[in-house]
């Protein structure tokens, strides 16, 4: 099992200005919280930023665990 949380997400820029995740809740109640996820399954859920309006050049990056041992980058653009 693997465990997720809004705060193992990150925006970078392309200027490298690194945003974290928002502590606004999601009126869906569809964000992560500390959740574990079992081999085979999939968890959906939302994670929040807050931006300047019109920023562009965004990669997210992804970890696991509070280590961050590892880390992905997925290009948002």
């Amino acid at each position: 099992m693997i465990n997720t949380d809004s705060s193992f997400f990150k925006l970078i820029s392309s200027n490298g200005a690194e945003y974290s995740s928002s502590t606004v809740i999601v009126a869906d109640d569809k964000y992560f919280t500390y959740e574990g996820i079992n081999p085979g399954l999939a968890l959906t859920g939302n994670v929040v930023f807050e931006v300047p309006p019109g920023l562009v050049g965004l990669n997210l990056q992804v970890q696991t665990g509070f280590w961050g041992t590892e880390t992905g980058i997925i290009n948002l653009n």
